[in-house]
């Protein structure tokens, strides 16, 4: 049994892996990018309520 490739020439399931990992970076690079928001200080970055956010 050989394993499925797409007509371009790529396993879908490296294509899926890919995509996973970059939805991975992405989720850490906003984490990161969060982390330095927060160190900032508090009052760089406005609270959030339930109805959006303070002004």
């Amino acid at each position: 049994m050989g394993a499925s490739i797409d007509s371009d020439g790529s396993d879908p399931f490296l294509l899926l892996l890919k995509k996973r990992q970059e939805a991975v970076t992405d989720r850490q690079r906003w984490r990161a990018h969060l982390n330095r928001a927060f160190a900032k200080g508090m009052n760089a970055v406005p609270p959030l309520t339930p109805h959006g956010v303070l002004t």
